[in-house]
């Protein structure tokens, strides 16, 4: 299962550099640090809960997506906000 995901966010990520160059948008390197360590916190966050639970461990499920979710998903969404914001400026 998790080369499948692997795989997926692979082409994601291809996808969006693709998408990126083609229409000429500004991506700066540190947002793609950022959207890649994202990525990578929100993967292991994913494992993490679902390891939890199948040992039936709910709580240190819910204390991990809480601890490692929310920052992933914080590291995920400011770099596209400000690429989104950048280019309705221009």
């Amino acid at each position: 299962m998790w080369y499948i995901l692997t795989v997926v966010l692979a082409v994601a990520v291809a996808f969006l550099a693709f998408y990126a160059f083609n229409k000429k948008v500004s991506v700066r390197w540190w947002e793609w640090l950022m959207l890649g360590l994202g990525l990578f916190l929100f993967v292991f966050a994913l494992q993490n809960v679902i390891g939890t639970f199948i040992e039936k461990e709910s709580q240190a499920a819910v204390t991990m997506m809480w601890t490692l979710g929310i920052p992933a998903l914080i590291l995920i969404v400011v770099p596209v906000v400000m690429v989104t914001l950048r280019k309705i400026k221009a």
